[in-house]
């Protein structure tokens, strides 16, 4: 892959947040006729060049040969824009909720669940459909690619986390063991230099949205949606960065293992700037390593998305469960719940 097409993904990639609004959910699942309008075959685009154009909102339904699900993608994109719905077009969602501990508000971090999952599920759509457009540009122009590859629905890549075939593999959980293990690692080696957090059971009450609970019923919510997010999350990026990226730099380079080790550094660079307040070096070696882990994974299991998926989203849902014992601190209140102790 040419060093100007790696750039433009890499610029492309962390940006699909601003283009991915809740429409992108029914256009992602829509199922993807084939006609005139079918971009791959039509420009004889490269297939990568289809995956980074699927960016754009409507585009990717075109490159499907779906102008319907274009036109749905692209006003859902600017519908929202107008309203003013934060997070999309609109402008930044900032987050009061830390004020009462001292934090600093931060930008896309403890809000209520419903915003989260929504622009979180809005992202991962998008990628998924991104891959689907990909997929179909190989079977149009290089069909050679899917010799011997399991050829995806949109419903195979979302169940991947409940299938029961993927939950009991031992390389799945290898992979989650060893995702946690280098988190864990790093931050005893570089630990933050933050307060301790304070444990929602320490909490003399509890409310969400405006509705008092006990702080355990609270804690009930943020695992729950922590199992959520972490299915979202593992299949809308595991789509894009081991089923698009990963796979064509392994094409165009003819080295899984290369591929492996470029996309982890992609990966890594992506992730830079999140919501806590790591430092961007651990962001950064954190989520390469973990990249390299669910590459290796992705390669060893004959290139199973399905695997990748599934411990992709088992690993977000224990780290989202595990922060959400410190919601004092920086990021971990990931669902906004609010203590008070």
């Amino acid at each position: 892959m040419k060093a100007s097409s790696i750039l433009l993904c890499l610029c492309a990639i962390p940006t699909a947040p601003l283009l991915a609004p809740a429409g992108a959910l029914a256009a992602a699942a829509r199922p993807a006729p084939r006609g005139s309008l079918d971009l791959a075959m039509t420009l004889h685009a490269p297939p990568f060049a289809v995956a980074v154009a699927g960016l754009v909102p409507g585009l990717g339904q075109l490159s499907l040969g779906d102008p319907a699900g274009a036109g749905i993608a692209l006003g859902a994109v600017v519908v929202p824009a107008v309203l003013g719905w934060p997070g999309l077009l609109g402008p930044a969602h900032v987050a009061p909720s830390g004020a009462e501990y001292g934090i600093p508000p931060v930008v896309f971090g403890d809000q209520p669940l419903a915003e989260s999952m929504f622009l979180v599920g809005a992202q991962e759509a998008w990628f998924v459909q991104d891959f689907m457009a990909y997929q179909q540009a190989n079977e149009d122009l290089a069909p050679q690619r899917l010799v011997g590859r399991r050829i995806y629905s949109v419903a195979d890549l979302t169940s991947a986390p409940v299938q029961w075939a993927d939950f009991w593999d031992w390389r799945v959980w290898a992979a989650v063991a060893g995702s946690l293990a280098s988190d864990y690692l790093i931050g005893s080696i570089a630990p933050d230099n933050t307060p301790p957090g304070k444990s929602p059971f320490q909490a003399k009450s509890a409310s969400y949205y405006g509705l008092s609970m006990p702080p355990g019923a609270a804690y009930g919510i943020n695992v729950v949606g922590a199992g959520a997010m972490g299915e979202l999350a593992g299949v809308g990026e595991e789509s894009a960065w081991r089923g698009v990226i990963q796979d064509e730099i392994e094409w165009d380079t003819g080295s899984p293992w290369l591929a492996v080790a470029a996309t982890s550094v992609l990966f890594g660079l992506a992730h830079v700037g999140g919501i806590n307040q790591t430092s961007a070096v651990k962001q950064f070696v954190g989520t390469a390593i973990g990249g390299a882990i669910l590459g290796s994974l992705y390669v060893s299991t004959g290139h199973d998305l399905r695997k990748d998926i599934a411990a992709h989203s088992y690993y977000d849902a224990i780290g989202i469960a595990l922060n959400g014992l410190q919601p004092t601190i920086q990021g971990n209140n990931v669902f906004g719940i609010n203590y008070s102790f």
